[in-house]
């Protein structure tokens, strides 16, 4: 260990780049009370660094937190509940280490949307996690006051992860980049700190994930959970909790020792308990997200507008010529897209495949309903994520271009009639009204 302390000493160091942050504090508690004259203050100045990063004063107990205050003379600092939206802390054990990890989910639109480190088959189950998780968000996000309504269905949501141990980006206490992750221990943090993003909550920087979840949505057991805890229990307070999968699907051993600890672990068996467990509130209310909120999720996002009945009449065309008119009344839903400024007709959707476009119900008067899509150019793509989904009872139709006055219906899986496909019908029959988003975003 270096005893001059113009350098951070070896083991402190080795704490923080491990995210042993409670360990890193003691250690330099410790060289405080044993050191004397210039060292002792070169020694504070480095304990004052530690005791204002949000990320280590969240995280310990009462007794370090009164031995910190002492050794720098000045109360500590209070958490910082905002640092830890969007973010998560999941164990890591191999042979050659155990570590703390913290994982960001960003608001950074980015065709890396895995920004750390991972070996290849753990990014692929990675990205499915996450795409699963998109999927389930876009069925349950919910407007206030409608049950289980929604209208706003993402096509891109626009975030990155990226992962640290170390508190410390820069200054004196950076350290050596995070080592390349594998294993599918951190699905739950990665789902907890997405979700946590998108509502704009808050998550207890003192509980920590360890877990994934199965195509079903089901929780599934990860490896070393005893090693794993015993870091936790070791870095973090009494109040420690960590949220981990089933007790039913760990082997004997592991049972009988989240038995004997069961005061620190929150086991879950699907993804809603998961939730549930990390907001400690149920999974609808943490869903439930005000329309300000809800009109500004992903980067890329289609906003659904009831127009009420309307009456359109529909024809066949070919070329100029149009013939076969008639008239029909709908319940219809008109659906704008919105991308980022500087992405107009670029963004990719990358949520695939889309199962269900979101609207508020309509009023039960014996109509069909008819959902009008204003895309950009992607009339193809947009078919067969709708019209091969088997659980859809809407027809839809969409904008035959950007500048187009027509709308041509290419799918009606489950109608009483498929009479309506290919027809077209003009925009001045829409009536079409209403402004949604920010001015970060453009319709079509």
């Amino acid at each position: 260990m270096s005893t001059a302390f113009d350098e951070v000493p070896d083991d402190l160091q080795l704490a923080l780049n491990q995210g042993r942050v409670l360990s890193a504090v003691k250690i330099a508690v410790e060289l405080f009370n044993e050191a004397a004259g210039i060292n002792k203050n070169r020694i504070r100045t480095l304990i004052r660094s530690l005791a204002e990063n949000p990320e280590i004063n969240a995280v310990w107990d009462e007794v370090t937190a009164a031995e910190v205050a002492k050794t720098i003379d000045n109360q500590v600092n209070m958490r910082d509940e905002n640092h830890f939206i969007g973010k998560a802390f999941f164990p890591v054990f191999s042979d050659q280490e155990s570590r703390l990890v913290l994982l960001e989910a960003l608001d950074v639109l980015s065709p890396e949307i895995v920004q750390f480190k991972i070996q290849e088959e753990s990014k692929g189950a990675f990205l499915t996690q996450i795409m699963g998780l998109w999927q389930f968000l876009n069925k349950r996000i919910t407007k206030p006051e409608t049950g289980s309504a929604n209208d706003v269905t993402v096509l891109n949501w626009g975030i990155s992860y990226r992962t640290h141990s170390n508190p410390f980006s820069e200054g004196i206490f950076a350290g050596d980049k995070m080592p390349e992750l594998t294993g599918r221990s951190l699905h739950f943090a990665s789902i907890v700190a997405t979700v946590s993003l998108i509502t704009g909550r808050y998550i207890n920087p003192e509980f920590v994930f360890t877990g994934t979840l199965n195509v079903n949505g089901k929780s599934e057991k990860i490896g070393h959970l005893i090693e794993k805890s015993e870091l936790v229990k070791a870095e973090r307070g009494t109040s420690v909790k960590i949220v981990i999968p089933d007790i039913n699907s760990f082997p004997k051993p592991e049972r009988d020792y989240i038995e004997n600890n069961r005061n620190i672990f929150k086991p879950v068996k699907n993804l809603e308990e998961l939730i549930e467990a990390a907001f400690e509130i149920p999974a609808d209310e943490v869903l439930t997200i005000q329309d300000e909120k809800r009109y500004e999720i992903g980067s890329t996002r289609l906003i659904a507008e009831n127009l009420g009945v309307r009456q359109l009449t529909l024809y066949h065309r070919f070329d100029d010529y149009k013939f076969s008119h008639a008239v029909h009344n709908f319940n219809v839903v008109r659906c704008k897209v919105f991308e980022p400024i500087g992405l107009e007709n670029k963004s990719v959707y990358n949520v695939y495949p889309l199962q269900q476009i979101n609207f508020l119900p309509n009023p039960r008067n014996g109509l069909e309903t008819l959902v009008v899509i204003n895309f950009r150019t992607s009339i193809s793509l947009t078919a067969n994520l709708v019209s091969n989904n088997p659980q859809s009872r809407d027809i839809y139709a969409i904008r035959m271009g950007p500048k187009s006055d027509e709308y041509q219906i290419f799918a009606h899986p489950q109608g009483k009639s498929r009479e309506y496909v290919g027809k077209y019908f003009n925009q001045a029959d829409l009536e079409l009204s209403g402004n949604y988003g920010s001015q970060s975003n453009q319709g079509y």
